[in-house]
């Protein structure tokens, strides 16, 4: 699961601590070839070619997601960020009505639909962003983050529901989602309302750097 998150020159350093840690075990592979299949057909309605890197950012993408309630996805402009999240949406969506009514031994899904929302948190004002209060009327009037937030988190649907931030990351906005990112996993309004993520809810940010991305932030990620 952290593989992805290393530079190519710390894998090596990361395998070698682990051998040394864990000798003599090796990790059975998962088998995906329910999952390879759905995504060769999610890919091909999206009219997106199967590449090998594709299909492996893919499984490290949804590995991460299991793993984590908040993960980044930094990449060049055109690097296939977005296109990554679509067709994982699609590949989880396709393989929850394959395997609808199967359940793990937790009771769980086997697999969850995928709903998500996506936002450029640079394209609007912080107010608009999270919410803010009239400076006349003193009334507070909830931002898009909020309103989504509140919609998911009440929701008592088992579909996965993901928070997509699609845009640059700076410490005007990032820092406000410390909170949910860390433990806690809530959401604190200047209103004074903290909103509780879901079990079913992620936070998804992709950007094409973290130059303007404090530690305390990059940590929780």
């Amino acid at each position: 699961v952290n593989l992805p998150k290393f530079l190519s020159h710390d894998i090596p350093l990361f395998h070698g601590i682990i051998s040394d840690l864990f000798p003599g075990v090796t990790l059975p592979e998962a088998d995906y070839r329910a999952f390879y299949a759905a995504a060769h057909e999610t890919c091909k309605t999206l009219n997106l070619q199967p590449v090998d890197v594709c299909m492996q950012k893919l499984i490290e993408t949804y590995e991460m997601m299991i793993v984590r309630h908040g993960f980044m996805l930094v990449g060049e402009p055109f690097a296939g960020k977005s296109s990554v999240l679509k067709v994982l949406a699609g590949t989880l969506t396709l393989l929850a009505t394959q395997f609808s009514g199967q359940r793990d031994d937790d009771g769980d899904p086997l697999y969850r639909a995928v709903q998500y929302r996506a936002v450029n948190p640079k394209s609007i004002t912080m107010g608009q962003l999270f919410g803010c209060f009239d400076p006349v009327s003193h009334e507070w009037s909830d931002g898009v983050v909020a309103n989504t937030f509140r919609q998911y988190a009440s929701s008592t649907s088992e579909d996965r529901k993901w928070v997509v931030f699609d845009g640059p990351i700076d410490t005007l906005w990032i820092e406000s989602m410390n909170t949910v990112l860390d433990d806690n996993k809530k959401l604190c309004l200047m209103s004074g309302e903290i909103i509780a993520m879901s079990n079913t809810m992620s936070l998804v940010f992709e950007t094409n750097d973290l130059s303007q991305a404090s530690p305390a932030t990059v940590s929780r990620c």
